[in-house]
């Protein structure tokens, strides 16, 4: 008897999780950083991937969540066959905290960039919010954005 009550008290947690209804970023949710981001932002690190040069910044608020970012690429690469750039990514929410992201994104051209994070977000503590102009903006898909992957890459 003691063992079916076992088996049933470390199996209730799954039966329970198994009735709330699941998004498929509910799978995934370890695996995956930066998920408070939404399409705006995931948007706006594309075009920092594409248009900006090496060593520059590049801000934004979103108008929708209110957190800001700073975007600095740090270096490119060519790489078999497609072209790498290391980003690091600050965040800042609404209440002033922050968190640092290292990002890479990867490109064989056409504007399509795969990004990925190689480790979770590291929380930085308070930071100063600066002023900046907010653009306004389409929410984006009705579906949320996941968060970036977190990938182990060989070098």
């Amino acid at each position: 008897m003691k063992k079916y009550a076992a088996v049933l008290f470390l199996c209730l947690p799954l039966l329970m999780g198994a009735c709330k209804k699941m998004k498929p970023a509910d799978l995934f949710q370890d695996s995956h950083t930066a998920t408070y981001m939404n399409w705006i932002d995931a948007e706006k690190v594309a075009q920092a991937l594409q248009r900006s040069s090496d060593r520059r910044s590049v801000k934004w608020e979103n108008p929708h969540t209110g957190y800001q970012y700073s975007a600095f690429i740090f270096k490119s690469a060519r790489k078999n066959g497609y072209f790498e750039r290391k980003i690091t990514l600050l965040s800042i929410s609404p209440d002033g905290q922050g968190e640092s992201l290292d990002l890479i994104g990867r490109t064989q051209g056409g504007g399509i960039w795969y990004v990925f994070a190689e480790k979770p977000a590291t929380p930085v503590g308070k930071v100063l919010r600066e002023p900046l102009i907010v653009a306004k903006a389409p929410s984006g898909p009705a579906h949320p954005f996941a968060g970036y992957p977190v990938l182990t890459v060989d070098q």
